[in-house]
């Protein structure tokens, strides 16, 4: 009977001491439980991008801190934390890019790099918070780039088809000019030629290689004429630039620009200007041939001759022409635009007259009296 009160009261014991240990156990797992909410494993395993185990995993493979507490870990944080802020508000960042409860939370005086507190989630929070809507921006100036680029894109494609087909219609333009130059030039050289073999020469023509059109559509496309004759029978063409006659030179130039006013191919009677005073620097009989084949293929193909000459040329040119027409200044005074003194000889002296009469209709009255006093 003694020994079952015995057992009963050991057992009794030991249903009290289960009890306040199960009631230990109960309020430990309500303060883990607690914990456990309040570190939010949820939102941090999400943080981590990976599954619970591997979380487990991870944090039993850090050696070191695998037997930290919550003040070590706390100021670890606090380290990265730092770390962080430093990183995205570098020292000397303008105060006014810096918002402004992170800024009043950097000064708190309970934070110190790696201390606790309530500052600490509060920074976090702020942090994590800027970030986000850093993230947000960035994403969405990144998409604004990638619409940017892409229109870009497009327009740089749409510009370099129109690049290659300007090119296209550039070089068949080109192409077409040049045709037309070469064909006109083509038509100057048989004239020239033609001209030079009829009046005394040897064959004449005009070298006008293609040159390379310019790199830039706004720098003018220079075409080079070099003209060449032969010197001698059964010689070989030579350049004009060639040292030679001075004479010989004056007498294919006349030809060349009467071969130039030719190869217009029109029926009507053609007018040549000649600006250049022809045989200045050329002896009397030089002068004389020089005139008179001016005279003679302008007699011959319908072309009538306009030119500058000098003084000391006069004689020349009256003895060589049909008809000769001086227009001078009445004197060294006299402006430039005034009327012109008319002088000249022709059989049909009529002719000086209409030319005169038309001359003083585009002056006015006090120049027409000068014209008219000085005609007199």
């Amino acid at each position: 009977m003694q020994t079952r009160t015995q057992q009963a009261e050991r057992l009794r014991a030991d249903a009290g001491r289960l009890e306040d240990l199960q009631d230990r156990n109960v309020t430990a797992c309500g303060e883990l439980a607690g914990q456990q909410a309040a570190i939010d494993l949820d939102a941090r395993l999400t943080a981590f991008g990976g599954t619970a185990a591997e979380a487990q995993g991870h944090l039993l493979a850090l050696a070191e801190q695998a037997s930290w507490g919550e003040p070590e870990w706390t100021a670890a944080c606090g380290v990265e934390l730092d770390r962080v802020l430093a990183m995205c508000f570098p020292p000397g960042a303008p105060a006014e890019q810096i918002p402004r409860e992170i800024a009043g939370l950097r000064a708190d005086v309970r934070w110190a790099r790696a201390a606790g507190g309530d500052t600490f989630p509060a920074l976090h929070r702020a942090l994590r918070t800027y970030l986000a809507q850093t993230e947000q921006e960035d994403e969405y100036q990144r998409q604004r780039i990638i619409r940017q680029r892409a229109d870009r894109s497009a327009d740089l494609a749409a510009a370099g088809k129109g690049l290659a087909e300007a090119a296209q219609a550039a070089a068949a333009h080109r192409a077409s000019v040049a045709a037309g130059i070469k064909a006109k030039l083509k038509k100057v050289a048989a004239q020239f030629d033609r001209l030079d073999q009829e009046y005394g020469g040897y064959g004449a023509a005009l070298d006008f290689p293609e040159p390379e059109p310019p790199a830039e559509p706004d720098k003018p496309w220079r075409w080079t004429v070099t003209p060449k004759w032969r010197r001698a029978e059964g010689q070989r063409m030579s350049p004009y630039n060639l040292r030679g006659n001075t004479a010989q030179m004056d007498e294919k130039a006349v030809k060349l620009v009467c071969a130039a006013a030719l190869a217009g191919g029109t029926d009507r009677p053609l007018l040549l200007l000649v600006l250049d005073e022809l045989g200045r620097n050329l002896g009397k009989q030089h002068r004389t041939e020089a005139v008179a084949l001016f005279e003679r293929i302008g007699r011959d193909r319908n072309i009538t001759v306009i030119g500058a000459l000098q003084d000391d040329m006069e004689r020349y040119a009256i003895d060589a022409s049909g008809l000769y027409v001086k227009l001078r200044r009445s004197s060294d005074a006299s402006p430039y635009n005034s009327a012109p003194v008319i002088a000249g000889h022709d059989g049909n002296a009529a002719r000086l007259a209409l030319l005169h009469d038309w001359l003083a209709g585009h002056y006015p009255a006090a120049a027409d009296e000068e014209l008219a006093e000085a005609a007199r």
